[in-house]
């Protein structure tokens, strides 16, 4: 089974996203091919194979970071290693709800968040090249990566992690909502964030799916307030009088 790296980590990026068990990805021993699924976006249900549950010898789920320990254990590394005065203030940042946020707010008082995105980065790298050869994944390799230009490319994706979390806009997202009366159901679609799709039974719980939502297409825009509007469409028959 041959699989390029680059489709591996997009997917590793994918489930770590929010909370646990929100995002899940798994691959096709068979074909290499990853599927998708999140709870809070509007699937395509041909996407997700149907025999999923019941073939684990034909899928493996890709892991996300807490199952790679890549979570709260390389935060405490990183700041052992380069912000150790900060060392029991981030030990109580880590006892509270929210604590990715805060630290990463530290980070950047210290002027240490780039400096965390490569750390971060080049330990996901390994931790999953590791996982890979583990089950058996053969990694199709980039030119840049053939060549051994490896950590420039991890610099290159640690600052597109970076400027990923601080995107600004200008204007606000704009999600066009309506009503499909045979389905029962309200539609949800924003054109500027592509794959950005959702549905529910009501305007209320649609409105509600969306911050999820669209912070999961965003991939995290950490710290930043990212707004949107929710406009209604709809049409209605004019009868003679």
């Amino acid at each position: 089974m041959r699989v390029k790296f680059s489709e591996i980590r997009d997917a590793y990026d994918y489930v770590s996203f929010g909370g646990a068990e929100e995002h899940h990805a798994v691959l096709c021993k068979e074909t290499g091919q990853i599927y998708f699924h999140s709870d809070y976006l509007d699937n395509d249900e041909d996407e997700w194979p149907d025999d999923i549950d019941d073939n684990e010898e034909k899928y493996i789920a890709i892991p996300n970071k807490r199952e790679l320990g890549l979570g709260k254990r390389l935060a405490f590394a990183f700041v052992q290693e380069f912000l150790q005065r900060d060392l029991d203030q981030v030990q109580r940042i880590f006892s509270r709800k929210g604590a990715y946020a805060t630290f990463k707010d530290l980070l950047m008082r210290r002027g240490a968040l780039d400096q965390w995105y490569a750390f971060e980065t080049k330990a996901e790298d390994e931790e999953l090249r590791k996982w890979c050869e583990l089950n058996d994944i053969e990694l199709i390799e980039d030119a840049a990566q053939a060549q051994g230009q490896v950590p420039g490319q991890a610099q290159t994706r640690a600052q597109d992690k970076g400027s990923r979390r601080q995107i600004a806009f200008q204007q606000p997202i704009t999600v066009l909502a309506a009503w499909d009366p045979e389905a029962r159901m309200w539609y949800g679609e924003a054109s500027s964030l592509p794959g950005l799709k959702l549905k529910a039974p009501t305007l209320d719980d649609l409105f509600e799916k969306l911050p999820g939502a669209i912070a999961v297409r965003l991939s995290g825009a950490g710290g930043q307030q990212v707004q949107f509007e929710l406009i209604v469409s709809g049409s209605v028959k004019i009868t003679g009088g």
